[in-house]
């Protein structure tokens, strides 16, 4: 075989394996910037400050459009230890009534000042419940909070 064959062979060789890399990278690319686009933008459902008097309960009533990770965080900034209940919007007027109610245990926390959960759920209307236990007499009267919610894919 002469030495200018073997070069043309070397040289279309190098190219086809310039070609096929291009491609893996451009497809590579183009599939990820696709299977980003069906996804749902993450949501701030709630970032607020808020206050509680002792022995009161108040709660955030919120819908999820897509089924998604939820993530809770409520930070005590000044005050007393708080109670956490995350349940379907149903079982509110349980919950109000002091009744038997259904939440979801992953989302509980009793006597926290730094609350931070986080799962997935399902599309459809929830509420986060917070409650002061305390009676104010050796406690703080009011306690201030940050509450945020947060919903991603």
């Amino acid at each position: 075989m002469s030495e200018q064959k073997t070069k043309w062979i070397l040289l279309s060789l190098s190219g086809a394996l310039l070609f096929a890399i291009a491609v893996w990278l451009t497809s590579a690319y183009v599939i990820d910037r696709q299977s980003k686009k069906g996804l749902p933008d993450p949501i701030e459902i709630k970032n607020t400050t808020d206050r509680i008097k002792a022995n009161a309960v108040q709660w955030y009533t919120f819908s999820l459009p897509y089924e998604g990770t939820l993530s809770v965080s409520v930070q005590v900034q000044k005050g007393n230890e708080l109670d956490v209940f995350l349940m379907r919007e149903d079982q509110l007027a349980h919950f109000k009534s002091k009744n038997k109610f259904n939440h979801f245990p992953q989302f509980e926390s009793n006597q926290s000042k730094n609350y931070q959960r986080h799962g997935n759920l399902s599309e459809g209307r929830y509420s986060l419940v917070v409650r002061d236990p305390s009676y104010g007499i050796i406690s703080s009267s009011a306690t201030d909070y940050q509450i945020k919610i947060k919903l991603e894919p």
